[in-house]
């Protein structure tokens, strides 16, 4: 009986139907193989031993092709005619055959069962967590950028501005570490919440779209929330409590005095940078230029009395320096001179 088993099961290691099957069930062949079954039962468990060995050895992807599946199978055992010829000898060949089978079907095993061994290795030995890596993206000044998470947020990296990201948020949280400006559009996980640390303060979300204005040369930080729902607290707990925004208003955090004060503001004033729109709305002459500069990464010298009181208003999509300065230039007592990444601006008396 066990001589019998044995064959059963190296005929089916040797059978290409059989072993294409394993690899590549269909629809006809499924039922072929169950015919097969219903007319040979006593030799189920043949059956369920070759087709386990054979997806075994075919999981690990040890072999990663048909043709050297096929080869290393008939290395080990007999070809079907081999088999039958040595089949038709006489009898003390056949003690022979018997023992050879064996030694065949023991190598199969053997030859299976170190590959099933060393894939237990692999999925018992712990995964070892390999360091995180942070990237950094940083815009010069005249130059903005649109950048992808790992988590799929959409981050508009306004111009001088720096964010520093992990290749892969941990568990806690996706945090991010914001220098300049930039524009969020969170994707939604309510298991891990988003936050972004810039300067003192953090600026928590779970699926909303903000905007963080945290330059290392202003005297101020400002989150203003477009959609959604953030929660602005301090790193240090300098905050005495935290500050929880609807859509349409702003933290102004002052981090010298380490005060904050929520407002309502302007979308279309505060906002329009990441669509390529600079808007002024009764800008001092100061704010301009400071904004001017980053916009277009320029240098601008200012000469004459500066008028406190001069305010500058405009909507400019996509224009160039030029353009800008001409309009101001048109609107105000002011004269202008563009050389390359150098701008002067000479108020009239």
């Amino acid at each position: 009986m066990g001589k019998v088993r044995m064959n059963t099961v190296e005929k089916l290691l040797t059978d290409e139907e059989f072993i294409k099957w394993v690899k590549n069930p269909t629809v006809e062949n499924d039922l072929f193989w169950s015919e097969w079954v219903k007319g040979n039962p006593d030799k189920l468990d043949d059956f369920k031993n070759a087709k386990s060995l054979i997806e075994k050895f075919n999981f690990r992807k040890a072999l990663e092709d048909d043709e050297r599946f096929n080869r290393v199978l008939k290395n080990i055992l007999l070809e079907k005619s081999s088999v039958k010829k040595r089949r038709l000898s006489a009898n003390h060949n056949n003690r022979s055959l018997g023992l050879e089978t064996w030694i065949k079907v023991a190598a199969v095993f053997l030859f299976l069962l170190t590959f099933s061994f060393i894939a237990k290795i692999n999925w018992l030995t712990p995964a070892v967590d390999l360091p995180i890596q942070f990237i950094s993206k940083q815009n010069p000044l005249g130059q903005k950028s649109t950048i992808l998470l790992p988590d799929s947020t959409v981050v508009t990296l306004n111009a001088g501005s720096q964010i520093i990201y992990p290749e892969r948020f941990n568990e806690l949280y996706r945090e991010v570490e914001l220098k300049g400006e930039a524009y969020f559009e969170v994707s939604e996980n309510k298991q891990q919440p988003f936050r972004v640390k810039s300067g003192d303060i953090y600026t928590i979300a779970l699926g909303t779209s903000f905007n963080i204005r945290a330059y290392e040369s202003d005297s101020k930080i400002s989150v203003f929330l477009n959609t959604g729902k953030v929660e602005i607290s301090s790193v240090l707990n300098q905050l005495k409590e935290a500050y929880v925004l609807n859509p349409g208003e702003k933290v102004v955090y002052n981090p010298v005095l380490q005060e904050a004060e929520k407002l309502e503001f302007d979308r279309e004033l505060e906002l329009s940078w990441k669509d390529g729109i600079l808007v002024f709305k009764q800008t001092n002459l100061a704010d301009f230029i400071h904004t001017i500069e980053r916009w277009y990464g320029v240098e601008v010298a200012l000469s004459g009395n500066s008028d406190e009181e001069c305010r500058i208003n405009g909507w400019f999509e996509n224009e160039t320096l030029k353009v800008v300065l001409e309009s101001l230039q048109f609107s105000r007592a002011v004269d202008y001179e563009l050389n390359n990444k150098e701008v002067k601006l000479q108020i009239k008396n």
